[in-house]
């Protein structure tokens, strides 16, 4: 689908320290600044392609709660939403879902 810009994202580079080295960290936790996680978040929307004139297009996520609540967004959001997906049929609006970057084995 041309029209659909889509990506995903390691913790590679970035701007964060709050993880060991420089990491890409997304996600706004206490144990990482706010600001580096904006620019984190910004360069992110540039090689995504998100961004004009300098500008980002808006951004929305939530807080995944492991329930059937999916958001239909028509523009950012006034509060934080929580639920476990989101759609939009809106142009120029990135619907992000965060995930963990951990995994366990089971042997």
């Amino acid at each position: 689908m041309p029209w659909l810009v889509h990506g995903f994202s390691t913790r590679l580079g970035g701007s964060s320290r709050a993880y060991g080295g420089q990491t890409l960290n997304l996600g706004f936790t206490k144990q990482d600044s706010r600001s580096a996680v904006e620019r984190n978040r910004l360069e992110f929307m540039r090689q995504l392609g998100a961004v004009t004139a300098k500008k980002p297009w808006p951004l929305v996520t939530l807080r995944q709660i492991h329930s059937d609540i999916i958001h239909c967004v028509v523009g950012p959001a006034d509060e934080p939403l929580a639920g476990d997906g989101l759609i939009t049929q809106v142009p120029e609006i990135v619907l992000g879902i965060q995930t963990a970057d951990c995994l366990q084995s089971f042997w």
